[in-house]
């Protein structure tokens, strides 16, 4: 369409593809900086799986044993990714993918890793049906506790999971009030905020 920005990732048509989108928002209002992300996968990130990324590798790569400086370039990407959400605000709201390249090999995982270093207060799971089974999102619920137990995440510092049921809840509109006191910050917290958004 005239005038509409090219958003083709695939090579071959069509907007969609591999590559992962991360968008970090900030709702700055004094002394009430509501923050939420929204990332499209949660890929294998510590070991830098991830085709169609500049830099991380394909699962065939990672697997091969003549492409070990290709595996420790891609697992430094992924530590850097993890250091980028560990400076980032403090998540409030989480929208991320549940289920990932990864989760036949190690369930959830990727994406409690991601909350770990995020430490968001509410996640939204997604996935549950473009990528899963319809019909699979409490399924995949009680697979995230268990690898969450399992990796020995502390439950207090889990988000409140708040699990959407298709077609049920997606319908359904999600308003949070950033003047809301669950969203309060530390003075740290509020001091990075105002380091990072100017």
């Amino acid at each position: 369409m005239k005038g509409q920005i090219n958003t083709t990732t695939t090579g071959f048509g069509g907007s969609a593809g591999i590559i992962e989108m991360w968008y970090h928002f900030v709702v700055r209002g004094e002394g009430h900086n509501f923050t939420f992300a929204f990332v499209n996968s949660a890929g294998p990130v510590k070991e830098g799986i991830g085709t169609g990324s500049p830099g991380l590798i394909s699962l065939g790569d990672y697997n091969n044993p003549a492409k070990t400086a290709e595996r420790a370039w891609a697992a430094a990407i992924g530590k850097g990714l993890f250091d980028i959400m560990d400076n980032l605000p403090r998540t409030d709201v989480l929208l991320g993918s549940i289920v990932s390249l990864g989760a036949a090999a190690n369930q959830q995982r990727d994406i409690i890793m991601y909350q770990q270093h995020l430490r968001p207060k509410v996640y939204y799971p997604g996935h549950l049906t473009d990528v899963a089974q319809a019909g699979s999102a409490l399924y995949h619920k009680l697979s995230w506790q268990q690898t969450a137990y399992n990796m020995g995440f502390v439950q207090s510092d889990w988000p409140e999971f708040r699990l959407q049921i298709d077609p049920n809840d997606f319908m359904v509109p999600q308003v949070f009030n950033p003047k809301d006191d669950r969203w309060n910050k530390s003075s740290a917290e509020e001091d990075r905020i105002k380091s990072m958004c100017r």
